[in-house]
C-alpha cells in the first residue's frame, strides 16, 4: 500500500502580527527616505536685534498687557532710562520706540527730564540705506537726551542737538548743555502744538481777534 504523503499545515498571521509588520516596514522605508535628507535651515543670528534688545524690549511691552493706556506704558519705560543696567535700558529704548508715533504726545509731555542715565550710550538701528554699520551708537547723560534721540527716531523731526561727548561742551552735567536742552525742550513742546491743533474748516473765514462782527441790520 502507497505511502501517504502528509504536507505541513499553512500557518496565517493574525492582524495582531501583519499590523506589527507593517509598522515595521513602514519605519524602515522612512528612515531610508531621510537618511539623504538636510537638516531643516537654521535661523540666521541677527546681530543688530540682539544689540538693540528687541526681544526683551517685546517682553517688557507683553508684560504690561492690553489694558495699560499708552501714557502708562511711555511712564513706565521713561522710569527704566534712569537705570543702571545697560540691557534694561535698551530695551527701555527700543520699547518706546515700538510703541510708535502714537507715543509721541506721552513723551513730549515729560520732555523735561533731567534724571541722569549712568549707562552713557543707547544704540539705534541704523535704517539708512547708505549706512555703513547696522548700529548707531549715541552718548546720553539725562533723559531728556535719551527722548530727544528717541522722538527724533520716531517722527524723523530734528529740532535740536545735545552733544554729549567728552570734548569741549560735553559731559552731562556740564552747564554749557543747558542751553541745547532747553532748545530741544521747546522745540518738541512746539512740535506737538502744531500736530494738535484744530485745522481751519474749509470755506469758513476764522473771526480776526480783537474785531466786533458787524451788527445785523433791521428789518
Amino acid at each position: 500500500m502507497p505511502q501517504r504523503q502528509i504536507f505541513p499545515r499553512r500557518r496565517h498571521l493574525t492582524f495582531a502580527g501583519r499590523a506589527g509588520g507593517f509598522a515595521a516596514l513602514g519605519l524602515l522605508l522612512l528612515l531610508a527616505s531621510n537618511a539623504g535628507a538636510q537638516p531643516p535651515p537654521s535661523v540666521p543670528p541677527d546681530p543688530v536685534a540682539d544689540i538693540v534688545q528687541k526681544k526683551a524690549a517685546a517682553r517688557l511691552l507683553a508684560d504690561m498687557g492690553p489694558n495699560v493706556p499708552i501714557d502708562g506704558k511711555v511712564a513706565r519705560l521713561i522710569d527704566r532710562l534712569a537705570l543702571r543696567d545697560r540691557d534694561q535700558v535698551q530695551a527701555a529704548v527700543t520699547a518706546l520706540e515700538m510703541l510708535g508715533p502714537p507715543a509721541v504726545p506721552s513723551m513730549i509731555r515729560r520732555i523735561d527730564d533731567r534724571r541722569p542715565m549712568p549707562v552713557g550710550v543707547i544704540e539705534f538701528e541704523n535704517r539708512a540705506p547708505d549706512a555703513f554699520e547696522g548700529v548707531r551708537h549715541l552718548g546720553v547723560a539725562r533723559v531728556v537726551d535719551a527722548l530727544n534721540l528717541i522722538l527724533n527716531s520716531v517722527t524723523g523731526e530734528d529740532v535740536g542737538t545735545i552733544v554729549v561727548d567728552d570734548g569741549p561742551g560735553g559731559g552731562g552735567d556740564n552747564p554749557r548743555l543747558d542751553p541745547q536742552r532747553e532748545a530741544v525742550v521747546n522745540g518738541w513742546r512746539a512740535y506737538l502744538a502744531r500736530q494738535t491743533r484744530t485745522p481751519p474748516v474749509p470755506g469758513k473765514t476764522p473771526p480776526v481777534p480783537g474785531k466786533s462782527l458787524p451788527a445785523a441790520s433791521g428789518p
